[in-house]
């Protein structure tokens, strides 16, 4: 199944149709023909743009729809039902090309559509027994990366790696897990073009750079396969308890609270 629960495009019709007709409506061939076009077109929006609108933090337009034919008892709500969802489907696409989204702008959307991210915004700490708090920037980048893969470099207070992971659907979760499991204290992210190329990268940074809390993947001797380098984000400090400057080289002085 994909993200959305349907197989292809008429899959998704044949749902659609059987919610009007349990809910009584039996379609002629010239209304299925046009519900299907309908339909084809939702369906093809949403697998575009489905894990835009989850960084949005919008339902899903394919649901949207689904849910409102559930409604639907006569050809009369039929007609405006349709009707509406044209109106509201229209303002979903203006907000996917929209290239500086003001929320504002979409208030009809987010009112009704609203679907928030959840993410982590502080830990506990066993040994120090007290939570720490994560950055804003930190709980945004975990929204960011949300429905990305890649691997990920955590290091100390000290800007040591210590810890090389990867994750292939959640990357901004992981992270945030794995830094609180291992009280990393900076991390920094690259992206890869598929899921094949995170457990590779993962394991050659692993063997190229032996990172002390790592077990699998590390020998003794050096790797002879050079791989072209992936592109990494900058560092980004995790929690609040720490002040640190990010000099042009990529160093980081740091300084605990």
């Amino acid at each position: 199944m994909s993200k959305y629960e349907y197989k292809n495009e008429t899959h998704f019709f044949y749902v659609c149709r059987k919610i009007l007709f349990n809910n009584g409506l039996k379609l002629s061939y010239d209304d299925q023909q046009r519900l299907q076009e309908i339909t084809d077109s939702i369906y093809k929006f949403q697998k575009t743009y489905d894990d835009l609108l989850y960084k949005l933090e919008l339902r899903e337009v394919i649901k949207i729809f689904s849910y409102m034919l559930r409604s639907v008892y006569n050809f009369d709500e039929l007609a405006e039902t349709l009707e509406d969802f044209a109106f509201i489907f229209k303002r979903f696409r203006e907000i996917v090309k929209d290239e500086n989204v003001n929320r504002e702008n979409y208030r009809d959307l987010y009112d009704e559509y609203y679907r928030p991210i959840i993410v982590r915004e502080q830990v506990w700490f066993k040994k120090e027994k007290k939570y720490k708090q994560f950055t804003d920037e930190f709980i945004e980048l975990q929204k960011e990366l949300a429905r990305d893969h890649g691997v990920y470099f955590l290091y100390d207070e000290n800007q040591t790696l210590i810890y090389i992971g990867k994750s292939v659907m959640n990357l901004g979760g992981r992270i945030a897990s794995s830094a609180a499991e291992r009280q990393a204290t900076f991390v920094r992210y690259a992206l890869t073009k598929t899921k094949s190329d995170t457990s590779i990268y993962e394991m050659y940074y692993i063997s190229k750079f032996k990172p002390p809390l790592n077990n699998d993947g590390k020998c003794d001797d050096e790797t002879t396969i050079v791989l072209p380098e992936l592109t990494f984000s900058k560092i980004y400090q995790i929690y609040e308890d720490v002040k640190y400057e990010v000099k042009q080289d990529g160093e980081v002085q740091t300084s605990a609270c």
